[in-house]
């Protein structure tokens, strides 16, 4: 396999043992560990907090795996860019398949793969093949310490015309922020411009130089039942100043202190690759 194929944006895939703390117990996964207990005959490790994965098929391959950890467990989130793994006459559509051997020549599995090295059976939620595009799969999140994004291949792609695949990850430990604005920051819901999960998030911004702020709606495309509240203050028992809710268009809210608790509420789960989530400015007002 050539070192090349296998191409990381954002982070450097030079790590060769993972070592994880959780519940009280160290272990380590080293390439060794991956062949015998997931039968990945190529393995990279990645801890950063957030990242691309990116593989173009130019050669046959076997079993590559991407193995993302985090410190502790956290909520992982994934969402493809881009996927064509599977021969054009061999396409099955939807993009989810079950666990028969039958279903797919080639396949990407996503599965927890947290604190046991044994194999787990493929289930039908997680496994991914055919072509489709972002905007045909939901973002998936694992709350988990470790996600093993696994590649396998049953058909020799030599002669086909795939290109392989491209993902975003993010690990999402508390989406929760507190910040201390000099003059503006952008705040936007996870995975934007995309389709985001269902993960709850709130952000406490203070104006350093103790001007108001103001809160500016650059793109907002929430679910019907998704909803977000403005507090004049630094938590959610401050004057409520405004909720957004889907439909709102280029709305301004300015608070009377130097102080602003955002809270994204993201409601039930919907597929609908319109809904891409929100995209505000937060700024001291006066400040350029």
């Amino acid at each position: 396999m050539k070192n090349n194929l296998i191409s990381f944006v954002y982070f450097c895939c030079s790590i060769i043992i993972v070592k994880i703390q959780l519940a009280g117990a160290e272990y380590e996964l080293s390439p060794k560990d991956a062949l015998s207990a997931y039968g990945c005959k190529e393995s990279v490790f990645v801890k950063q907090k957030s990242g691309i994965i990116k593989y173009n098929i130019d050669e046959p391959f076997t079993n590559l795996c991407w193995f993302i950890t985090a410190q502790t467990q956290s909520n992982i989130v994934i969402s493809f860019s881009y996927f064509n793994i599977q021969p054009q006459e061999e396409l099955y559509f939807p993009p989810l398949q079950g666990n028969g051997d039958g279903d797919c020549g080639n396949y990407l599995f996503v599965q927890d793969a947290s604190t046991k090295l044994s194999y787990v059976k493929k289930s039908k939620s997680n496994r991914f093949c055919s072509s489709f595009s972002s905007s045909d799969v939901f973002p998936i999140v694992m709350k988990t310490d470790r996600v093993l994004i696994q590649l396998v291949a049953r058909i020799n792609l030599s002669y086909y015309q795939v290109s392989g695949f491209s993902l975003k990850y993010s690990i999402v430990e508390k989406c929760q922020s507190n910040l201390m604005m000099e003059r503006y920051t952008v705040v936007t819901s996870i995975n934007f411009p995309g389709m985001y999960p269902t993960i709850s998030c709130s952000w406490n911004i203070t104006s350093a130089h103790k001007h108001p702020i103001e809160i500016v709606i650059n793109s907002f495309q929430i679910r019907p039942t998704s909803r977000l509240l403005i507090y004049d203050g630094s938590n959610s028992n401050s004057d409520l100043l405004g909720v957004w809710i889907s439909g709102n268009k280029g709305d301004t809210i300015t608070t009377s202190s130097n102080k602003v608790f955002i809270q994204f509420q993201p409601g039930n789960q919907t597929f609908n690759p319109t809904y891409t989530g929100f995209n505000i400015t937060v700024k001291a007002k006066g400040k350029t």
